[in-house]
């Protein structure tokens, strides 16, 4: 018992959460061995983040992806959770900014390419509609690249804010 609260302090010290809000967050999370499954995550998120639900799923595993960063294993850890969490809950503009920019890199090496982009928003256009997308999304990535690629290397570089 004192060493989750040595654990809590110290998380609360590093992340935006109170000691208080950790110990809610220990009570809604379902893991064990330390280890939050992909499935706990989300039921978790929902019961915190009231306007995120069921529609949401799509973009709760490209989070709980982007959480778990380049873990081989791609599973979150209490700490890990609570640091990503606080960062999407209570994060100022630029550790947001961080994380929006982890939500598509999908291979976690620090840049966005087209491929990647274009693969995250096709996956979430499905859940917002049923239309075929994929000319437009295409299109809209290659606008993107060529406003912001400014080195033409077909990659955008990653912020270096750590989650």
């Amino acid at each position: 018992m004192g060493q989750t609260k040595s654990k809590d302090a110290i998380l609360s010290r590093k992340t935006h959460f109170t000691k208080k809000e950790i110990r809610d967050l220990r009570d809604k999370v379902n893991h064990k061995d330390n280890n939050i499954s992909a499935e706990d995550f989300k039921q978790t998120v929902k019961k915190c983040v009231p306007s995120v639900s069921s529609e949401d799923d799509v973009f709760l595993e490209q989070l709980y992806a982007a959480f778990a960063g380049d873990n081989q294993k791609r599973s979150l850890d209490f700490d890990e959770f609570v640091d990503g969490l606080s960062v999407f809950m209570k994060g100022n503009e630029q550790e947001k900014l961080a994380l929006s920019f982890k939500l598509y890199d999908v291979n976690h090496d620090g840049y966005l390419t087209k491929p990647e982009l274009e693969r995250v928003l096709l996956k979430l256009s499905v859940t917002f509609s049923k239309e075929d997308r994929t000319a437009e999304i295409k299109e809209m990535v290659d606008q993107l690249f060529k406003d912001f690629d400014v080195d033409n290397d077909d990659k955008l570089v990653t912020f270096p804010v750590p989650l």
